[in-house]
């Protein structure tokens, strides 16, 4: 489903329900393209110009990996994975340099496969992708014990 019919969709029922038909799409092996909110991303995703690919997670993540999760306050975020301790994770924005953790493996919603700048679409082995993703372990973050 792209972007701008989700965005119709969640015009009209709201944040709950519009994350519901999300998952229930992830959940079928739909992908879903949804525009980036916020700046904690930056300057790899930025809002109003990208929108990002989600896909159902079908493998732990990875360090370096973008995820979509759910904060236990009910908040959905997409930030990358910066390290993994068995079904527990911790998640940094690429603009940030806290660190949020642990994050158990049931708040993981979905991964981002790919990235939609402008008419061109970016997958996780990208140039570009690859770049950002290098610049982001390059900014030292301390990962709470």
């Amino acid at each position: 489903m792209k972007e701008t019919e989700l965005e119709a969709v969640r015009s009209r029922i709201g944040d709950s329900g519009f994350a519901k038909i999300i998952m229930y799409k992830l959940a079928a092996g739909e992908t879903v393209q949804l525009a980036v909110t916020g700046k904690s991303m930056l300057p790899f995703l930025e809002e109003g110009r990208d929108s990002v690919i989600l896909e159902k997670i079908k493998k732990p993540p990875k360090r370096g990996d973008i995820v979509l999760y759910c904060r236990k306050n009910g908040e959905y975020v997409l930030h990358r994975v910066v390290k993994r301790k068995k079904d527990f994770f911790w998640f940094s924005g690429d603009a940030q340099r806290r660190v949020e953790g642990p994050v158990g493996k049931r708040q993981l919603l979905a991964v981002c496969s790919g990235v939609v700048r402008g008419k061109k679409e970016y997958s996780k082995n990208s140039l570009l992708w690859l770049r950002y993703k290098r610049r982001f372990f390059k900014t030292e973050r301390k990962i709470p014990v």
